[in-house]
């Protein structure tokens, strides 16, 4: 996981003791892509000092690097999206946007970029500019005759791309801008994209063609990916809201099933998984809290109270919060969540097998596990850890952006995409 203080973490999932560490030259503020490249574990992150990152898992030591724009007095940070890893005709192939600006006097320069990577040589396939405005992390959608790449835009577009050229397919224009990845799912057993802008509205695209197939308003802007699971049978899409609502709505019509009220913006993606054989949404919000919610109902299960910010004031829309995330660990269910307070958290299934919310002492680098008491008042499991364990103490300049996850490969035809797991698919 990266973090504001430019350090890309590796904790051990059990303990949380962190296994290494790597410095780059910038804070870090997109979750990072792990996949198996000849045979050697590797993980992929850009950072703001506008350089991405191949790093090797195991050790934390650097493979390769590219520099996306040269230093100069007047450029600025950069702003990478998430990586994404995926074996497209028999080449693994790292694909990241990137946003870059040079504020120099005579010619200001802002440029929005797809950039595809050879896995393990960082040889640069190709480079794509998109637009001015700052790019979401892509997605990999695969079509009846290839596989396109899906971004949104700070400027209100959906883009779709070839996976192999770069070459654009398709684009569309929605009401505002679109900061979050899109969810890939299926509607009418056809590849189908689902996201929200910053109006507040929810779309429902075809993926091969980039018509709309509905859309549905909610009460303020959209700033995180939908999660998707099945509900008897049928896809439903859990939307985070600033309108202070997780919003759960029918895949294929985009009728809202019910919403989930909190007292502040979800403005993270939330996560999915079975919990005792029970579908159970993990979101959090801006007031302190993470929450478990059964997805058949809407209704709480229970909620877990974290410390306040690092900094005094909340920035909208402009901040990358960190989202929840759902794995398998040592043969158990373990939800992985880093706060805003500077702490990472992981919760386990107690002895009962369920997974309820609780609250355990600082750990640090000797990080112990102890029962706590949750909300639903299941048994639970709970391991807390700063950066870096003891070694340092967390300031105002650091905070966690995403939590760690797993990986899997996935065959599908010709191409095979390496991305996060969802667990509800095990």
């Amino acid at each position: 996981m990266g973090a504001y203080d430019h350090n890309l973490y590796a904790l051990e999932a059990a303990t949380g003791r962190v296994r290494w560490r790597y410095t780059t030259g910038g804070a870090l503020n997109a979750a990072p892509a792990f996949a198996e490249v000849a045979g050697r574990p590797m993980v992929f992150i850009g950072s703001a000092d506008r350089r991405f990152y191949a790093v090797d898992a195991a050790t934390g030591q650097r493979v390769w690097s590219y520099e996306t724009m040269p230093w100069t007095y007047t450029v600025g940070p950069g702003a990478p999206s998430s990586a994404l890893v995926a074996d497209i005709g028999g080449q693994q192939t790292v694909y990241v946007a990137f946003w870059n600006s040079d504020h120099r006097p005579a010619q200001t320069i802002q440029r929005g970029e797809v950039f595809a990577f050879d896995a393990a040589t960082g040889k640069l396939r190709w480079r794509h500019f998109l637009t001015t405005n700052p790019i979401s992390g892509p997605v990999l959608v695969h079509t009846d005759d290839r596989c396109l790449l899906i971004l949104g835009s700070r400027d209100g577009t959906i883009y779709a791309i070839d996976a192999k050229t770069g070459a654009e397919a398709w684009h569309f224009v929605a009401g505002h801008s679109v900061m979050a990845s899109p969810a890939v799912t299926k509607v009418n057993d056809k590849p189908a994209l689902i996201f929200g802008d910053f109006f507040g509205m929810i779309y429902c695209l075809d993926a091969c063609h980039g018509t709309c197939l509905w859309r549905h308003k909610v009460g303020h802007l959209v700033n995180g990916t939908a999660a998707i699971a099945s509900m008897r049978g049928q896809p439903i899409a859990c939307v985070p809201s600033y309108d202070r609502c997780l919003h759960a709505v029918a895949a294929s019509t985009g009728h809202e099933v019910w919403r989930f009220a909190t007292r502040k913006y979800i403005s993270a993606s939330p996560a999915i998984a079975t919990i005792e054989h029970l579908p159970v949404v993990f979101c959090s919000s801006l007031d302190n809290r993470l929450f478990a919610v059964d997805l058949r109902s809407g209704t709480k299960r229970w909620e877990f109270e974290y410390g306040d910010m690092l900094w005094p004031y909340e920035t909208r829309g402009e901040c990358v919060w960190s989202s929840p995330v759902v794995a398998e660990a040592e043969g158990r269910a373990m939800l992985f969540f880093a706060a805003h307070d500077g702490k990472f958290y992981a919760f386990a299934a107690g002895a009962g097998g369920s997974l309820a919310g609780g609250r355990v002492g600082a750990g640090g680098a000797g990080a112990h596990l102890r029962r706590g008491t949750g909300a639903a008042g299941g048994g639970f499991e709970g391991i807390e850890n700063r950066t870096g364990g003891r070694s340092r103490r967390v300031t105002q300049d650091s905070g966690f952006f995403h939590s760690p996850f797993t990986a899997r490969v996935h065959s599908e035809r010709a191409c095979t995409r390496v991305e996060r797991i969802r667990p509800w698919e095990k």
